[in-house]
């Protein structure tokens, strides 16, 4: 149902999942009928239009899925999770954006 979508023990998952082992906590055919249902972004709101791209979003730890999101919202999630699972990152995340905000927002 996506393009990184890959076949894991008969199941279908996403290319980070598979490398981990993780199944999906949903069926094919669900997770099929719930990005068709879904009209906007669960994260953004934005509407869906005919070119957008649906992504079904979900915990990589436990293959539970969250909601349907836009394909730019699932990348920036992406991001921020990596960043709160890494802690060190995002203590020099938070260092590094200090740096350029004015004083006020220190």
């Amino acid at each position: 149902y996506d393009a990184a979508i890959r076949n894991f023990r008969g199941n279908h998952v996403c290319a980070s999942c598979a490398a981990q082992g993780v199944l999906p906590k949903i069926s094919t055919e669900d997770a099929i009928a719930r990005k068709a249902s879904s009209v906007a972004c669960d994260i953004c709101k934005k509407e869906f239009t005919t070119s957008s791209q649906k992504c079904l979003e979900h915990d990589h730890a436990t293959g539970t899925v969250r909601g349907v999101v836009c394909a730019s919202c699932n990348l920036h999630l992406g991001y921020l999770e990596k960043f709160i699972r890494e802690s060190r990152l995002t203590e020099r995340l938070m260092v590094y954006l200090k740096k350029g905000l004015t004083p006020s927002f220190k």
